[in-house]
């Protein structure tokens, strides 16, 4: 995630895994869920102090990923890989 979001802010081309629609597609991400991991990332970030601009331009990027990520049904996840297997994420409990 650190070099991945490096890299979309201007910080070099050091991100060199896949691109989130690839890296998830195993994955059945709602967007409930992707709802609270954005959250729990706006914490994150305010918490290390990173400036609001910054804080700002860092939850667009990664809202840019959200129709890439969130999936409406299982149905819609593909494995990357012939041993994937395809995972359904769950809220995590007390959220």
């Amino acid at each position: 995630q650190t070099d991945f979001m490096t890299s979309n802010m201007g910080g070099g081309k050091i991100y060199s895994g896949a691109l989130p629609k690839n890296a998830h597609r195993h994955l059945f991400v709602t967007q409930e869920l992707f709802d609270v991991r954005q959250s729990i990332l706006r914490e994150c970030i305010r918490e290390a102090g990173v400036p609001e601009d910054l804080a700002e331009r860092w939850i667009r990027i990664d809202e840019a990923f959200r129709t890439s990520i969130v999936k409406s049904d299982p149905g819609e996840c593909e494995k990357r890989y012939f041993t994937d297997e395809i995972k359904i994420v769950s809220k995590p409990e007390g959220l």
